[in-house]
């Protein structure tokens, strides 16, 4: 990758066959590294203030607080960006999408995703995020 440390991965998703299918893929990306899990927003929010990610997979649909509206906190406290983010939803359309891009969003896949596709965007997203051109 472009940094001298691995890069943080925190995987949000309330089913635990993708926590593990996320994991895998980005286990096989070189110098990334995920340091963590969460099964809702709530929880990811704890995390991403103690594990400080350099990137958050995240899923739409979860108990006690859903992606979207993990995202729109995560624009509250100032934080969208840092990480990047990128979702990934069995539930998924055009106004799903695009409320997302709306909140800065610019990776969001239907699972089960492109496996190729996720990949690019997650060194594409953690280039970004590194080299600071947001």
């Amino acid at each position: 990758m472009i940094n001298d440390r691995p890069l943080k991965v925190l995987i949000v998703d309330d089913t635990i066959v993708y926590r593990k299918i996320v994991t895998d893929v980005l286990s096989d990306l070189p110098d990334v590294e995920v340091v963590g899990t969460a099964h809702n927003g709530k929880a990811a929010i704890t995390k991403i203030t103690s594990l400080k990610p350099d990137l958050l997979t995240l899923d739409i649909e979860m108990p006690e607080m859903d992606g979207y509206n993990l995202v729109k906190e995560l624009v509250k406290l100032g934080l969208l960006g840092k990480p990047p983010v990128i979702v990934l939803s069995t539930e998924m359309d055009r106004n799903i999408i695009h409320d997302y891009n709306e909140l800065g969003i610019e990776y969001v896949f239907q699972k089960p995703v492109n496996l190729r596709s996720f990949k690019q965007a997650v060194e594409r997203s953690l280039k970004k995020y590194i080299t600071g051109n947001n």
